[in-house]
């Protein structure tokens, strides 16, 4: 099995720094090819437009996650200046997102544009033929092309071939309640000691000390992998990826243990089990919850309209497991980005939207409305971004390297498996032991 370098450097550590370089007061565009577009090569006025469908992980009409709403705007805001292109957005849930996705593949009927995550999850749809190559677009356009930090390519490019368009990164992260902590007199936790003895203050105090979703396994394979990494470092999940690992190992084992000791001691919302993502979230936006452990999209939502905690939470770096053998400045990191589809009949016309999405005028808004970090070059006016970025900015100036989300690194099979296993231990139907013995003997026959 050839060998997927899933984890170190994946994800290089500068391509998140030099987002975070502040411009205050600059609304400059920082390259030719980067400007937003104003006009399409698709056709002229004359023309029936062209049409193109953009399969979208969740719906602007009900979420409150102000880059799904900078989605919405986008696209209307792109239909408004470009009369020959006009671009529809298919939405769906995120939880019926890749179920939805996987029988349009199958039976070939896949939308023009389609947001994916990469690495393993996206490489199913390549191996299938389900996207095009996008090299070709991005050695036409050199200016385009180098607008990019060059290692945000790392989890869509399969060979030499480039299938997908980064639009944005997000690390994973531990936010909490800087308001509740300062209630508490307590600080941000660097050992996972000190994260325990914060949430046993914290339960005592009357707050959940953490939300969790316990319904999209996804969202407990967040902390879970963070604990993986700390205690056994790089090597045992990319033994995995190479064919040669054992999911027995005890970093993966004993990361369990200690995710369903948080449930154990009642450190985690009672209703988590059954919460979703977007439900375990609305606990640390009401102030019920001081921490979560998430990706940065959580910026997002905690600065929705309805959020209560504006301005009142902190970001910190994963804690450190005492005598892990993890680094404790290794960061989760993925990113979202846009295919195009075997099925698109107008790919010029998608790669003019996906200019758009990608250029200066757009890159500026993820950040400094969204909260989320750029792939691009452009710069970014901290001042006027959420305040959780500048946080971020601040912990991932000690990042040593990246290393990608598992389920995503390892495609749909075994990286859906993987959040299934941590599903079935925060559940208590297993053990962790037999729950990673189990996920061994299902990689085994599903490599």
């Amino acid at each position: 099995m050839k060998s997927k370098r899933i984890l170190a450097g994946v994800l290089s550590a500068a391509l998140l720094i030099s987002s975070f370089t502040a411009c205050a007061g600059s609304s400059s565009s920082q390259g030719g090819a980067a400007n937003t577009p104003t006009n399409s090569a698709a056709g002229g006025s004359a023309a029936a437009p062209v049409k193109l469908t953009f399969s979208f992980w969740d719906d602007p009409a009900t979420s409150t996650d102000l880059m799904t709403k900078l989605y919405d705007q986008g696209i209307k805001s792109f239909n408004a200046s470009h009369k020959d292109i006009q671009v529809e957005m298919q939405s769906t849930t995120l939880e019926q997102y890749y179920p939805k996705l996987n029988t349009q593949a199958a039976a070939n009927t896949m939308p023009d544009l389609v947001i994916t995550a990469g690495a393993g999850k996206m490489k199913t749809y390549v191996d299938g033929g389900r996207y095009i190559d996008l090299t070709p677009y991005l050695d036409k356009d050199a200016a385009w092309k180098n607008s990019f930090n060059q290692s945000s390519f790392s989890l869509v490019k399969f060979g030499e071939k480039v299938y997908g368009i980064p639009l944005n990164e997000a690390a994973g992260c531990v936010f909490y309640n800087t308001e509740i902590f300062e209630k508490n007199n307590l600080k941000a936790p660097t050992t996972w000691s000190e994260f325990l003895d914060v949430c046993d203050k914290l339960k005592k105090s009357g707050v959940y000390p953490l939300a969790i979703s316990g319904h999209d396994t996804w969202a407990i394979a967040v902390l879970s992998a963070y604990l993986s990494n700390r205690l056994g470092g790089n090597d045992p999940l990319q033994a995995i990826a190479d064919g040669k690992g054992d999911w027995t190992d005890s970093s993966f084992v004993t990361a369990g243990e200690k995710v369903k000791e948080l449930y154990d001691k009642g450190y985690v919302q009672p209703s988590s089990l059954g919460d979703s993502e977007d439900q375990a979230a609305a606990y640390m936006k009401s102030g019920q919850a001081a921490m979560m452990v998430m990706g940065s999209w959580l910026i997002g939502q905690l600065n929705g309209s309805d959020s209560k905690v504006k301005g009142k939470i902190g970001v910190c770096t994963f804690p450190k497991v005492e005598s892990g053998k993890g680094d404790a400045n290794m960061w989760l990191a993925k990113t979202d980005n846009v295919a195009i589809s075997n099925n698109c009949k107008n790919p010029e016309a998608a790669i003019e939207f996906l200019k758009y999405l990608t250029s200066d005028d757009f890159e500026k808004q993820t950040a400094e409305i969204a909260g989320k970090i750029p792939t691009t070059t452009v710069k970014i006016d901290l001042a006027k971004a959420p305040k959780e970025f500048g946080f971020i900015s601040d912990c991932m100036k000690t990042s040593t390297g990246m290393f990608t989300f598992y389920d995503e690194a390892l495609g749909a099979k075994i990286g859906d498996e993987y959040n299934n296993t941590m599903g079935a231990i925060v559940s208590g139907t297993s053990s962790s032991k037999d729950a990673f013995a189990a996920l061994q003997k299902y990689t085994q026959s599903n490599r």
